[in-house]
């Protein structure tokens, strides 16, 4: 039987810069996402709603490229517990970054005064290392609990046949279809692993009616639909034609709003395959800057110690200033606010991997090796 192209192109490359491209751009469109929050979706200006609905609702979509690439990496890769201590390692370091910021905010921007004990430092730090997965850090719960039963999974993958999965595949669907009106983290956590199967699958045999559209004509086809559909959204509500429901309805289906979206996950794959399809290319500075995502999508999108999420007090600053006023400018200035919030989020996770994760890891990786290799043989061999 002869396999289809998104088959055979697993076999020709591994890693490679077009898909770190890939993955510094969904970044970009998730900080794009979160800036939306600062009013620049606002119905009165046609300014701001254009650049938002072009730019500004992809979130989701950098959610599900990023995880479709995990998912594809993944699904032939044996359980490292190093990758789990590595994820949590490094939300660890960037809670004690925000709590020292806040320290240095209370005493001196707020004017009070007061530094906390040790104590009370420790206890918020207990606190809000475990707050992050119920909030702000939504993505990183569901990626946490996904590199946990990745080698179940795997399992899954590996010993039912294709018709099997392709059962289990159907009878699941209602799992992200559910997910586009929850938002419960469980929800989440369940679709990631739906994901993760149904791109293994995809993987292990392939699919011809996803490798014939995966193509850059097929993906901007579908990307402008969206669009045009905002943009009819945006008439319509204009003139007080579209219900309430209705625009609720619109929002979860092609994914506005934040939540899981079918069409939005089809339009993932479609853009995700393409570029695998291309020849592989290889860049160090692109990688580098790639590997730095995780620490931006961290950085920007802070919620612990009640200090200001970054994102929001920036916009809140260029918006007391007159900077983000609707003008023919705003979209320059929308994704110029997006890079900054990108390239200091790519420098502040180099120093704090270059200087702190990286020693650290090895310590430890030398330090308890055979637990470490233990634990990899039981979820490697259950």
């Amino acid at each position: 039987m002869k396999k289809d192209s998104l088959v055979k192109s697993e076999k020709s490359q591994t890693r490679n810069s077009n898909i770190e491209i890939l993955r510094i751009i969904s970044m970009l469109l998730i900080i794009a996402f979160h800036m939306r929050r600062n009013g620049y979706s606002n119905y009165e200006s046609l300014t701001m709603y254009s650049t938002s609905s072009a730019l500004g609702i992809w979130g989701i979509l950098g959610v599900d490229i990023f995880l479709i690439i995990s998912a594809w990496f993944l699904s032939n890769q044996q359980f490292r517990i190093k990758k789990v201590i590595h994820l949590v390692f490094q939300i660890f370091t960037w809670i004690i970054f925000f709590a020292i910021i806040y320290l240095i905010y209370d005493a001196f921007y707020l004017k009070n005064g007061v530094w906390i004990s040790i104590k009370d430092l420790i206890k918020y730090i207990y606190r809000d290392f475990f707050r992050p997965f119920y909030s702000y850090y939504w993505f990183i719960t569901t990626y946490f609990f996904m590199l946990l039963a990745h080698p179940f999974l795997n399992k899954i993958l590996d010993k039912l046949n294709k018709l099997q999965i392709k059962k289990i595949l159907i009878v699941f669907l209602f799992v992200p279809i559910y997910s586009q009106f929850s938002t419960s983290v469980v929800g989440d956590v369940f679709t990631f692993l739906y994901v993760y199967l149904l791109i293994g699958y995809i993987k292990k045999y392939g699919c011809h009616k996803l490798s014939r559209y995966a193509k850059p004509r097929f993906c901007i086809l579908a990307i402008t639909i969206v669009i045009a559909v905002r943009f009819l959204y945006f008439y319509l509500n204009k003139y007080n034609l579209f219900k309430n429901y209705f625009s609720m309805l619109l929002d979860s289906t092609i994914g506005c709003i934040g939540r899981h979206s079918i069409i939005i996950l089809l339009i993932a794959m479609l853009i995700f395959f393409t570029v695998l399809n291309k020849k592989p290319t290889f860049n160090k500075i692109v990688n580098r800057v790639a590997s730095c995502c995780l620490g931006v999508y961290i950085f920007h999108e802070n919620g612990v110690f009640g200090f200001p999420n970054i994102t929001n007090k920036l916009c809140t600053k260029l918006n007391s200033l007159g900077f983000m006023d609707a003008n023919l400018l705003f979209p320059i200035k929308y994704i110029g606010v997006v890079l900054i919030l990108f390239i200091a989020g790519v420098i502040l996770e180099f120093f704090r991997d270059l200087i702190i994760q990286r020693p650290f890891m090895k310590w430890f990786s030398n330090k308890f090796s055979y637990k470490l290799n233990k634990i990899d043989d039981w979820f490697n061999n259950f």
